[in-house]
This record gives C-alpha cells, structure tokens and sequence, in this order.
C-alpha cells in the first residue's frame, strides 16, 4: 500500500532514525518546527516588550499624577493568567497549573484594587 510494501504489514516495516527523519524533512515537516519556534519566541518578546511598556506607563502615572494604574496591571496579569492555564490544559504541568493562578489572583487583586481606586476608597 505505502512506499511499495501492499503485503507488509506496518510492524513489519523496520525504519530506522535516520530514515524517518529522512522521511520527515521530504515532507516539509522542518517548517513546521520552525514556525512553531518562532511563534513561540516571538509571544516571550512581545510579552516582554508588554511588561516593559506596562511599567514605563506606570511610572509616568505615578510621577505626574501619583496614581498606580491599576487597570493596566490587571490586564496584563490576566493575560498572562489565560496563557498559562492554556499550557496546562495542553501539557498538564502542576507548574503551569500553579503559575497560572498566581497571575490569575494578581489580576483579581489588581481590578479590586482599580474598583476601589475609582469608588475613591484609595488614591494611589
């Protein structure tokens, strides 16, 4: 059926590494890993560029205003909350799990803090 082999069976095909890879990098497969790769660097670097950006506009807040913005953390916390509860539910870590409800409570705390900021219980 495949490669010339109708009456073997799949167990009966014996590859060996070099072949599969072979094999693999015939199909296009490499392209596959390497746009998996930079998808991957590219979303560290725009959340680093975010958490950078985020800070800078904090502190322009707190120096002509002295407020802290709390609704820009809470964004920024929740997103990164959802990213890592999507890493779990894929790889099943405890360690994505834990990561992802400690971003997931700073954002809770961080829009409880904005809600009281707005009703003026707090003014930084």
């Amino acid at each position: 059926m495949y490669n010339g082999h109708a009456k073997q069976t799949w167990q009966e095909i014996d590859m060996d590494k070099k072949e599969i890879l072979a094999e693999s990098q015939k199909a296009g497969k490499g392209m596959d890993l390497a746009d998996l790769d930079a998808q991957k660097k590219g979303a560290y670097l725009s959340y680093f560029i975010v958490g950078f950006l985020l800070l800078v506009f904090i502190g322009i807040n707190w120096l002509f205003y002295k407020r802290v913005s709390y609704e820009l953390l809470a964004t920024f916390c929740a997103g990164a909350g959802v990213a890592f509860f999507y890493k779990f539910a894929i790889l099943r870590k405890k360690h994505e799990l834990v990561v992802a409800i400690t971003w997931t409570v700073l954002a809770l705390l961080s829009l409880t803090s904005y809600i009281l900021q707005l009703c003026g219980v707090f003014k930084f």
